[in-house]
């Protein structure tokens, strides 16, 4: 009671700015609550968008180590290249070290740990990271390996060492040849393509040593960096995937950081780190928010300020005449009309018990009335003036109302739409889809994003996207439709565009044959699928006789037109979708022949082998006086013989340099233990072939 009483003795203008300040409530919260948001909402954008970088970052920077790769599988091939060293070696390696200046230092290793070939030095020296060797050297090692950081002896800089196996003699790799990294050559890409404000930078794990950073802090090359936000979540994790985090940087500011691994770099790991300062996300978003919450404060005072001097105007002063016209209202005069609005104040109070019954039921239909009149007109503006199609189901699935926009979208008018259903302009290939949809819109399901095609007037079929709203049990549904067709068509040349680009990644640009990466996932699928199905599997490699030679006689445009009409007679072998050629190296061009026995391998080979011939190219330094090939050809007979694409591409490669020896334009096999041991006397065409296949490699050349 002593509450009401209170409350009794507050005045007009008082309950006014109370009521105005229970209004603002709302707002000031939904305020506070949507940049709260816009606060969340922003951290995990920046965070996907840093996430994002440090994949690109970290695919540049591998790109780094395998262009280091490719460089180093060409020098291992080079002629003058061995353990043996010398004068002819040490110009090679200095003519590669002064056209990649990537690397500090280049040379071969043997695997007594000595540097047998260099760059710079003129007499055999120890190598001084005998981890690396002792990695590089592991007969289970990879192929390409990557050291850990040091300062070079040689160099005298920071580098990282990356190296590659020596050909194998007798199954053992005899050395290395190796290539110092170029640390602050890493540091300027790192930078190249980066936003302002971001910090990037590459660490050497599990050890944590800083590799290069963007921008550049010479001082902490090559440290370790005990405590990092992304190196601790790296050094506790059992997987070494692309992540994001969060925490304090080098420089000691407070990031947002994405991470990604480098690929292809053998045993070693090496994270790329992307950071965005924290303060240059939530900036902007202080700022934004500072100026909401001024604004609101101004406006509010301002709300209260002239609240305070209209409540005196237009409620204190009018008093006398609101209480004459209460009385005839009271009388029955519905015609009279107050001047001013009433409110439940001390003042009014007593005027209450003469209109209160009459006023409440005039003023809830009136109200009533106004809303449904307000809320229809709003629907109806809304959906007449839209480009999207309203329509409305009866809970039969029929339209009950069609806004003009069928005009645009259809050609049809909203009459002859009424009464069908949305099944009836839909495309024939897409009924499963409006049907589902049709059943959702029975069970009362909210749908949106459905996508499928309707047909226009005049035939043609229009993408669209449609999006439904139950209004409650028995009432139907609200369709709203949209046109995607250019959206749609966006998307299929995307599609397209993505599979142009998938066909150039894999096709060598000088031949038109498959290139290197092709040929690793072709060979593998299909290795795999002989040891699966226990189908035979043939693989020829074919490289050009002195090409060398012919590269230095008639130069080298004319060395790359003779590697496309070779190329192209290769190609033209192919019979199936399944067989695949492509440029293995250099002058090397290797051909996959799946459910081809070594008989037929050896068929083709010289079929190919004399048509390369028939050619009759001119090569004066050659032997034969015209190109030539020669072949190895190595065989899975019913998904035997080798356990994996190296042994198999080895096998070929020791055929091939048979072949080499023995004077070249020939073709030579080899025979896996497990071919050896099949019996052939149960199929007659396989010892046929295998006749004919003994009769070919032992013939000379041009017989």
């Amino acid at each position: 009671m002593a509450f009401l009483d209170l409350v009794s003795r507050v005045g007009l203008r008082a309950r006014f700015i109370v009521f105005l300040a229970l209004a603002f409530t709302p707002i000031i919260v939904l305020l506070v609550s949507t940049n709260l948001a816009n606060y969340g909402a922003a951290l995990d954008a920046a965070t996907r968008d840093v996430k994002q970088m440090a994949e690109y970052f970290a695919t540049r920077q591998s790109a780094a180590f395998h262009q280091a790769r490719t460089i180093l599988n060409t020098v291992r091939s080079m002629p003058p290249v061995s353990v043996l060293g010398g004068a002819e070696c040490n110009r090679a390696m200095a003519a590669v070290a002064e056209t990649n200046p990537q690397f500090y230092t280049v040379g071969v290793v043997d695997r007594d740990q000595m540097i047998v070939c260099h760059n710079t030095l003129t007499k055999p020296q120890r190598f001084g990271n005998v981890e690396m060797i002792e990695r590089m050297t592991r007969p289970d090692a990879p192929e390409f390996n990557v050291g850990e950081f040091f300062v070079g002896k040689v160099s005298g800089k920071p580098t990282v060492i990356v190296s590659m196996k020596l050909p194998a003699i007798d199954g053992v790799a005899p050395g290395a040849v190796f290539a110092g990294m170029n640390l602050t050559n890493l540091s300027l890409l790192a930078g190249q393509g980066m936003p302002e404000g971001r910090t990037a930078a590459i660490f050497q794990m599990p050890a944590g040593k800083l590799l290069a950073r963007h921008p550049p802090m010479e001082s902490l090359l090559g440290s370790v960096v005990p405590i990092h936000p992304v190196l601790d979540t790296l050094r506790n994790s059992r997987s070494f995937e692309a992540g994001f985090g969060e925490g304090l940087g080098l420089d000691g500011r407070e990031m947002l950081f994405g991470f990604a691994p480098l690929n292809g770099i053998g045993e070693a790991m090496i994270v790329a780190i992307v950071g965005i300062p924290r303060s240059d996300v939530v900036a902007p978003l202080n700022r934004s928010a500072l100026w909401s919450f001024t604004i609101c404060l101004a406006v509010i005072v301002a709300t209260f300020a002239g609240t305070w001097w209209i409540g005196y105007w237009t409620q204190l002063r009018p008093i006398g005449r609101l209480r004459r016209t209460a009385h005839r209202i009271a009388s029955g005069d519905l015609g009279a009309r107050a001047t001013i609005e009433t409110w439940q104040a001390p003042e009014l109070r007593a005027l209450g018990d003469d209109f209160d019954a009459m006023t409440e039921r005039l003023e809830e239909g009136r109200k009533a009335e106004e809303e449904v009149a307000r809320s229809e007109a709003r629907y109806r503006i809304l959906a007449e003036n839209t480009s999207d199609l309203v329509t409305s189901l009866d809970d039969t699935g029929r339209r009950v109302f069609v806004s003009p926009a069928c005009r645009e979208l259809l050609g049809r008018e909203p009459d002859e739409l009424m009464a069908g259903r949305p099944e009836d302009i839909a495309h024939p290939d897409d009924l499963p889809i409006v049907g589902s949809m049709m059943e959702k819109v029975r069970m009362g399901v909210p749908i949106s994003g459905i996508q499928y095609r309707i047909i226009h007037r005049d035939g043609h079929p229009i993408w669209v996207e449609v999006g439904t709203k139950p209004l409650g049990s028995g009432l139907g549904a609200v369709l709203v439709i949209r046109d995607i067709s250019v959206r749609k068509r966006a998307e299929f040349a995307l599609a397209n565009a993505n599979a142009r680009l998938l066909e150039q990644a894999n096709t060598d640009g000088l031949t038109g044959l498959g290139n290197r990466r092709s040929f690793d996932t072709r060979l593998r699928a299909e290795v795999d699928r002989s040891l699966a199905e226990s189908s035979d599997l043939s693989l020829l490699l074919i490289d050009v006789d002195w090409f060398k030679r012919f590269n230095d006689t008639y130069g080298h445009l004319a060395g790359d037109e003779c590697l496309r009409l070779v190329s192209a007679t290769i190609g033209a072998a192919i019979r199936n979708p399944r067989e695949h050629a492509a440029r293995f190296g250099g002058e090397e061009i290797a051909l996959i022949l799946p459910n081809t026995s070594i008989g037929e391998a050896v068929e083709r080979g010289e079929a190919i082998r004399q048509a390369v011939e028939a050619m009759d190219l001119s090569h004066s330094c050659s032997d034969y006086g015209r190109v030539t090939i020669s072949i190895g050809v190595a065989c899975l007979h019913r998904g035997k013989g080798f356990s994996s694409t190296y042994d198999m591409i080895r096998s070929a490669d020791q055929a091939l340099y048979e072949v080499k020896a023995n004077g070249r334009n020939s073709l030579r096999y080899r025979i896996s233990s497990a071919l050896k041991g099949q019996d052939r006397t149960t199929d007659q065409d396989a010892n046929a072939r295998e006749n004919n296949f003994r009769r070919l490699v032992s013939s000379p050349p041009g017989e």
